[in-house]
């Protein structure tokens, strides 16, 4: 039997009711960006990260509500992105009659950006 990794809920995502909320074309919830909330009836004795000194953190609503906006248009425009990165990193390695100045940086750069949103190479 094989194994297929899993995929992401098919985009465009939305913010859903709450302003914090994610939600897919469907209407199921992909996420909520509200802050941590440990169950009053939470053992704080058994290390809970969330117990840790300093690490919760009150986080406005409006914050909240802008981090789920920047997810969406995120994963929203991920694709596209990433195929314009694509295209111009293998538009400048291409290009061998004329380069510019700086043209091995931003290649390098493009490649490392394709890298981290794919796991792998360009």
């Amino acid at each position: 039997m094989t194994t297929r990794q899993a995929q992401h809920t098919p985009v465009p995502w939305a913010i859903g009711r709450h302003d914090t909320s994610i939600q897919a074309a469907d209407g199921y919830e992909v996420a909520d960006t509200a802050g941590v909330h440990l169950h009053q009836e939470y053992d704080a004795d058994k290390g809970h990260w969330a117990s840790t000194p300093g690490a919760e953190r009150n986080i406005p609503q409006a914050e909240e509500a802008a981090n789920a906006a920047f997810i969406v248009r995120a994963c929203n425009s991920h694709a596209a992105l990433l195929a314009a990165a694509k295209a111009a990193y293998h538009a400048l390695q291409n290009g061998q009659n004329y380069r510019p100045l700086g043209t091995n940086e931003a290649a390098g750069q493009l490649r490392a950006a394709i890298a981290g949103a794919t796991g792998g190479q360009p």
